[in-house]
């Protein structure tokens, strides 16, 4: 799914929302070539689409490879082939900026600590697949800096999402904020890497993580 809102000078700041499949990246070019002529230019693109397949989450070592194949398309594949094609349609503008949306996991290995006494887990993939975004966003930055284009992504460390008491107390024990992250708290960082206030900004990897990589 995308959403669209409309920045030109004379506009309301419409949102329009518009299903389509960012998860094939077949698609991509076409998507960015739609949305781009439609919006008369594309000026800010965040990458927050999170497919998977339904066996995402077994255990290490558990995974099959058509599962690695299928979940290493849907999440990185996809993502770097439509940012690709996004960041050409910008540079021909000179302008633009692309947030993607990794983890702390791509950053560091996971803590597993933190799962014992739940059903919960971290899929090996997903590591590979974060770390890869991450490394992708410096390789667009660095090719389509000179054209105007900047490329950034966020690190997120957990988010409220319901989860077990005993995940939520060994989660937050370990962060020197102590709590998860709320939903709000990713959208300063991308309002901020998608304005002009991060004019300078570009190819950096965000932790925002309540200083889960700092300690």
């Amino acid at each position: 799914m995308v959403v669209g809102i409309d920045t030109r000078p004379d506009s309301t700041g419409d949102i329009e929302i518009v299903a389509r499949d960012v998860s094939d990246p077949a698609c991509s070019a076409d998507i960015v070539e739609e949305l781009d002529d439609k919006q008369d230019g594309i000026d800010i693109w965040v990458n927050a689409a999170y497919p998977r397949t339904v066996d995402w989450g077994v255990e290490p070592g558990r995974e099959s490879v058509d599962s690695w194949v299928q979940n290493v398309t849907l999440q990185l594949t996809a993502n770097c082939t439509l940012s690709t094609a996004i960041a050409t349609r910008m540079s021909k503008r000179e302008r633009g900026s692309i947030i993607n949306i990794a983890s702390i996991y791509g950053l560091v290995s996971p803590d597993f600590t933190i799962y014992e006494g739940t059903e919960m887990g971290v899929p090996a993939p997903y590591s590979a697949i974060k770390g890869g975004l991450i490394n992708h966003t410096r390789y667009l930055a660095g090719f389509f800096g000179s054209q105007g284009v900047r490329v950034n992504v966020l690190a997120p460390g957990g988010v409220e999402a319901g989860q077990p008491k005993e995940f939520v107390t060994a989660y937050c024990n370990r962060t020197a904020l102590k709590r998860l992250a709320k939903p709000e708290d990713l959208v300063g960082p991308v309002v901020f890497l998608a304005s002009d206030a991060s004019a300078y900004i570009s190819g950096i990897c965000l932790p925002v993580d309540g200083g889960w990589t700092a300690i």
